[in-house]
Parts: structure tokens; sequence; C-alpha cells
């Protein structure tokens, strides 16, 4: 998935943000410390997208990033989650 969503954004000139790179172990899964639940990155996980994003938001404004990373959201709770009950 990872390799055709990077060929895709290739091929219509779109900017793509590495997440994989910086968070997969050589199985390709969320490696350890970067989850508690294994699918959903913590703050640590967090911590190692925010420059990813940086740099992918800089190309797609067509210059380096200007955004000074103040700190990084904490992982969704019930508490901060932007999900709606059902």
């Amino acid at each position: 998935m990872h390799a055709w969503v990077k060929a895709c954004a290739a091929k219509v000139g779109a900017v793509y943000a590495d997440y994989f790179t910086a968070l997969a172990d050589e199985k390709g899964m969320l490696r350890d410390g970067l989850s508690a639940d294994g699918l959903h990155p913590n703050t640590k996980g967090y911590e190692l997208m925010a420059p990813v994003v940086d740099v992918a938001i800089g190309k797609a404004l067509g210059r380096q990033s200007s955004i000074r990373l103040i700190g990084v959201p904490r992982p969704p709770t019930a508490d901060n989650c932007w999900c709606v009950p059902t």
C-alpha cells in the first residue's frame, strides 16, 4: 500500500508525507514504543511524524517550511477526540 500511494502521489505531482519510513520496522509494522495498540501512534510516534509533515507542508507551499514545531499533539483519547459518539 505504501509504495502504491507514494507512486500515485509522484504520478500526479502531489506531495507525499512518508510516515511509513519514519515509523515502520523491517516487517512494515509500527516500531516498538511508537504505539500503545500497534496501530495508532503515541506521543513518541507523533514526535517522529511532526518533522515529516513539516517538510511536506513546505514542499506543498513551494518553499521551505517556516512552521515552528512547538509541541506535539497528544494521541486522541475519549476526552480530546474529535469523534462524536453515536
